[in-house]
């Protein structure tokens, strides 16, 4: 079963019993080495309303593999790097970027089982982006987070970025997936991580844009939460 459709089944029974309130590695350690914490969350929240060409020029200029599919109004693209570790993600209205995200894998195969220490590693990279990510002003904004552990038995919403963050400490040796995002009337700014054993889908993403989802309907919905675009690799 796809990750993303897991996840959301699990997390559309959830929402009927939740009430939401609107308001240094070794040299052979098979893993990805994370990205400091500033430079990629600062990066992809300043990505934000600049022209598509000055931010497609930064992101050539890392030499990845680039893919792109345009439609009427924009076009989005992709950036892989040479072991398909990491991508960007990039969509643009009008020549304007209006979503950026980074990801970053579990190098090797992606079936492959993931050591304690690599897992470790995965959610470290998620305290530091999470922390980083909280400094940046957020004006007029709601706080909303998800935390999914035990084996997906334990799945809970959060309003109070402190009580996300006493549950995640508690939750970190069992967790399979969360979630920290700050919710505006038309944008989401939102760091996560997946240590889904079941289906070997580790991964960590930053994201920041325009809230592509129903955000209308944010008192009742789960879809403010974004899931990577890039979580299933190709």
């Amino acid at each position: 079963m796809n990750l993303k459709h897991y996840l959301a089944a699990i997390f559309s029974a959830a929402i009927l019993s939740f009430s939401f309130l609107s308001c240094d590695p070794k040299e052979d350690d098979p893993t990805t080495n994370p990205t400091p914490s500033t430079d990629i969350v600062k990066e992809i929240h300043g990505f934000y309303g600049k022209p598509a060409a000055q931010v497609l020029s930064i992101l050539d200029a890392k030499g990845w593999t680039r893919r792109e599919h345009t439609f009427e109004s924009g076009a989005n693209y992709q950036y892989i790097n040479s072991d398909s570790t990491k991508t960007y993600y990039i969509e643009a209205w009008d020549d304007t970027v209006i979503f950026s995200e980074y990801n970053e894998f579990e190098k090797g195969d992606v079936n492959q089982e993931i050591s304690t220490v690599n897992i470790h590693r995965f959610i470290q990279t998620f305290e530091n982006w999470e922390n980083t990510m909280s400094q940046i002003p957020h004006p007029n904004t709601f706080y909303k987070g998800l935390i999914v552990a035990d084996s997906a038995e334990f799945v809970q919403i959060y309003a109070l970025r402190n009580d996300f963050l006493q549950t995640f400490q508690v939750k970190k040796p069992t967790l399979v997936y969360a979630v920290s995002s700050y919710v505006a009337a038309n944008t989401v700014s939102q760091t996560g991580v997946s240590i889904e054993t079941e289906y070997h889908s580790y991964y960590v993403f930053v994201a920041f844009g325009e809230r592509i989802y129903d955000y209308k309907n944010k008192e009742n919905s789960l879809n403010n939460f974004r899931y990577p675009l890039n979580s299933q690799r190709k």
